[in-house]
């Protein structure tokens, strides 16, 4: 009797879509216990900013390659003042949170995702956190420029192989050799370190722009591997007293946390739901607003922001020039 229903229980818990309420139900369970002992009136009163900035942040981390840091790095250290540092900590720690249920999330609805893929690229990643994170100091607004004139290439690329649609079907994940995810590895693993995201990002060109991949068919393994990467990171932090964490980051991310669980599988449902042309546009327009964010606040010198505005001005135009194509192709999918 007892044998059969072990048997029963463990039938239930093979159905993939229990896996995400599952992991909700227990993760929202030592959320609550954690939080009996930090006044949560108190924590949400002194930090609602934190949880409004990832309840958008987190929808953009589940829909987008550009992961919850886009949002999260420049609304923390030019509208609430933290650091560059602090807040790339808090973007990985949070992203560890949001990315993996996101992740879950994909499995749970049986998504694809190349796991093969990140076999090969989380060793090289996690060696360029570790260097990153304790060898490499690089002021923040340098890493940040670079990381939105990146995103802008991204963009363009990404809208040229749309409007051709000269898209490949990569359904079990060939077609990418091995040797440009190991050679990704190390440069992802150390821009995440740097700004607390972007690992997800270069995937996502590498596969989109120079194997042309249809972009839903690869962001949710990109998710998935920016969720690793972000996991590996928050280990490092925490396992070495030489990196200070702030209180406000803690609690910042402690109240963030159940937001992130929801929001981010939320925008991966709607993405995996979208057709490849409004998926283009959206992450185009996401790229676009965190340029502006980099122009606006980021301190960069007079050159620094003629070449930003010159490449966001481009991407713009672009994407004006094609919008009516890319709405055609919408309706003629």
């Amino acid at each position: 009797m007892i044998k059969q229903k072990i048997v029963d229980i463990l039938n239930v818990l093979y159905q993939r879509w229990l896996i995400y309420p599952l992991a909700m139900m227990i993760a929202f369970a030592i959320w609550l216990a954690f939080l009996v002992d930090h006044e949560p009136q108190k924590l949400l009163i002194d930090y609602w900013s934190s949880a409004v900035t990832m309840l958008f942040g987190s929808i953009i981390a589940g829909s987008t390659p550009l992961g919850g840091g886009a949002v999260a790095f420049p609304v923390f250290t030019k509208i609430l003042s933290v650091s560059a540092e602090q807040a790339k900590l808090f973007s990985l720690f949070i992203q560890s949170v949001g990315m993996t249920f996101a992740t879950v999330f994909f499995i749970s609805l049986r998504i694809k995702i190349f796991w093969h893929w990140l076999l090969f690229l989380l060793p090289g990643s996690a060696l360029g956190l570790y260097i990153g994170l304790y060898h490499i100091q690089v002021y923040g607004s340098e890493v940040k420029l670079a990381s939105s004139v990146l995103a802008l290439v991204i963009g363009f690329v990404l809208l040229n192989v749309q409007v051709r649609m000269v898209y490949k079907e990569i359904n079990h994940g060939d077609g990418i050799p091995v040797w440009t995810l190991i050679a990704l590895s190390f440069p992802a693993g150390i821009l995440s370190a740097l700004i607390g995201s972007g690992a997800d990002a270069l995937l996502f060109f590498l596969v989109t722009g120079l194997y042309k991949s249809k972009p839903v068919s690869v962001i949710p393994t990109t998710i998935a591997y920016m969720a690793c990467c972000s996991i590996i990171g928050t280990v490092f932090v925490f396992s070495n007293d030489s990196i200070l964490i702030s209180d406000y980051i803690v609690n910042s991310w402690m109240i963030s946390a159940p937001i992130v669980a929801i929001g981010a599988p939320l925008g991966g449902f709607i993405i995996c739901r979208s057709k490849s042309s409004h998926v283009t546009i959206f992450i185009v327009f996401i790229i676009l607003l965190e340029a502006l964010s980099t122009l606006l606040f980021v301190n960069i010198s007079f050159y620094e922001k003629f070449a930003l505005v010159s490449l966001i001005l481009v991407v713009l135009a672009y994407l004006t020039i094609q919008f009516q194509r890319l709405l055609n192709q919408s309706f003629s999918l």
